[in-house]
């Protein structure tokens, strides 16, 4: 009897096989194996960047290289994406859990202290980590990601950043985003990705071709999608976690794309409330990508902060 075995060969983006944006490497931690980008020498002050949803560590190539001249710049996989580990139940994706991922990297990278940068989830996840972590904290730097608080109080009293997040809604239906998802190459990652860029002619080149494959690639690994959905379904729709600590003391840089088509920039209103000393940066053109679609001008307004 002939058995027949059918199996998918998955061929890694060529963009991410260069070495320029700096050199893998793994913590292999009590909690989850963490996989990273670093560029810089080690012993430098440590610059940590945390992406968000649905990106991986090569959302920071352009910083890795800009930054890794003075910093040991580490751009890590969160945990579910990329190299990292990947635990399969949902609630192993609650914010406690990612919140104490940002500080096994940083112990376990031999460090006291970082700069922490971050966007998206990454920023939730960052905001998180300032008001129970203070200690690790020389500096935050924070991108297209509401303070959780202001957010929650925003969705509640706002019609129009809820219709904003459907996705987010959608994420709460067991199963049918990853079989909607997986049965369309992905294309809805190309929706959030591209809703702004492909509707406005002076951002539709911010990703490549080779940009968009590298994205569907990471969320194609095997549970991958569903690890990223549940940081939506685990984090979203529960109580507020009380913070440790009321108001964050790092210094704060908050840079912000003003065309972002999923958060209003209404979402900063009330930030002082939560920073003692905060920044704002405003990009008129943009979009919520802005650390890949204006790296020259991210990479400016952090240096110009750092100093």
């Amino acid at each position: 009897m002939a058995i027949l075995i059918y199996y998918t060969l998955i061929l890694v983006p060529t963009a991410l096989a260069t070495p320029d944006c700096g050199q893998h490497g793994f913590y292999y931690g009590r909690r989850l194996r963490i996989h990273y980008v670093a560029n810089g020498e080690k012993g430098k002050p440590l610059m940590l960047f945390i992406h968000g949803y649905p990106q991986f560590w090569y959302c920071w190539r352009h910083q890795l290289k800009e930054f890794g001249k003075d910093y040991y710049a580490v751009a890590v996989d969160n945990r579910g994406y990329g190299d990292t580990g990947r635990p399969t139940h949902m609630e192993d994706y609650d914010i406690k859990e990612l919140i104490e991922d940002v500080k096994d990297i940083i112990v376990g990278l031999g460090y006291e202290k970082c700069t922490l940068v971050a966007h998206d989830w990454g920023g939730f996840i960052a905001w998180h980590f300032a008001h129970f972590h203070p200690e690790y904290l020389e500096k935050l730097i924070i991108m297209n990601a509401p303070h959780p608080r202001i957010f929650k109080q925003y969705m509640e009293t706002h019609i129009t950043q809820a219709l904003k997040s459907w996705y987010i809604f959608f994420y709460q239906i067991p199963y049918l985003p990853e079989f909607v998802e997986s049965s369309s190459d992905y294309e809805l990652i190309d929706i959030i990705m591209t809703s702004v860029i492909h509707s406005d002619p002076k951002t539709k080149d911010i990703f490549t071709k080779d940009d968009e494959e590298c994205y569907k690639y990471n969320l194609s690994r095997p549970s991958c999608l569903t690890s990223a959905i549940n940081y939506y379904r685990q984090n979203v729709f529960i109580p507020p976690l009380p913070f440790k600590y009321d108001k964050i003391t790092a210094p704060t840089l908050i840079i912000w794309g003003e065309k972002d088509d999923a958060l209003n920039k209404e979402l900063n209103n009330g930030i002082a409330k939560y920073v003692d000393s905060v920044i704002l940066k405003y990009m008129a053109e943009g979009t919520h990508w802005i650390s890949e679609q204006f790296p020259e001008e991210t990479n400016k307004h952090m240096r110009d902060f750092l100093q």
